[in-house]
């Protein structure tokens, strides 16, 4: 083997190693990326605030003290103030926007709007008409129809649709990571380099686009690595 195949050899072997190294490096920080930022919202959520004593026995009132969904007797204890249109969703905090539930009730609607609530058990309940105020049930229905309902069907595909776009999907956190990371290695870049070779005019040239240039590389091959390796568009949570 002559000193130039040697050379070669040498540099094939030290290239191998960088781009695997960098390629290891890369999936660590996109995985890095997805658990950091697991829970970061794409909906706003509105802000739950703390309801009056008054508004609450307004709302008890308006409903009778029943419960909405199962028409239980209500008090003090056992009242749960509800959103129709829930926040995690956006929905505000308006009286028009609230209505009463007992505990067990709310804790089974969830993220669910009424709406959907009513569709899914809509062996018990009536769904709202146009122009007509929902009521509570004129006879108390048993928690055990309810799980009934629960246990054999599947909440709608609206909700899950819902509930999936609350979060980021991979595919807006890597994107709007990998672009942070463009953005600062760019300028740590364009600051090492004025340091190493001073203030003049072409090495501030070389500062600037050199920034720019190593800044939009190490976004692009976040990006591509992300989608070669799958996670770019895995099912959001």
């Amino acid at each position: 083997m002559t000193t130039q195949q040697k050379i070669l050899h040498i540099s094939g072997t030290v290239a191998s190693f960088v781009l695997l190294w960098t390629l290891w490096i890369t999936d660590r920080y996109i995985d890095f990326l997805l658990q950091k930022r697991a829970n970061e919202r794409a909906l706003p959520r509105t802000k739950r605030i703390r309801f009056s004593d008054e508004l609450r026995r307004r709302i008890r009132r308006k409903q009778n003290s029943l419960c909405m969904y199962c028409g239980v007797t209500l008090n003090r204890r056992n009242m749960h103030i509800d959103h129709i249109y829930p926040v995690e969703h956006g929905g505000s905090n308006n009286q028009e926007n609230l209505q009463a539930l007992c505990a067990g009730c709310n804790m089974r609607k969830g993220v669910q709007t009424d709406s959907e609530f009513r569709e899914r058990y809509r062996e018990l309940l009536p769904p709202v008409q146009a122009g007509y105020s929902p009521a509570p049930p004129i006879e108390r229905i048993p928690q055990s129809m309810f799980f009934e309902i629960t246990s054999r069907t599947r909440q709608l595909e609206s909700t899950r649709a819902r509930r999936r776009a609350v979060f980021k999907t991979p595919r807006q956190k890597i994107n709007s990571g990998s672009i942070t990371t463009g953005v600062v290695v760019g300028i740590v870049w364009f600051f090492v380099t004025a340091v190493i070779f001073g203030s003049g005019s072409a090495a501030g040239y070389i500062s600037l686009f050199g920034g720019v240039i190593v800044g939009l590389l190490a976004a692009i091959g976040i990006i591509w690595r992300a989608k070669y390796t799958g996670r770019f568009d895995e099912e959001g949570e």
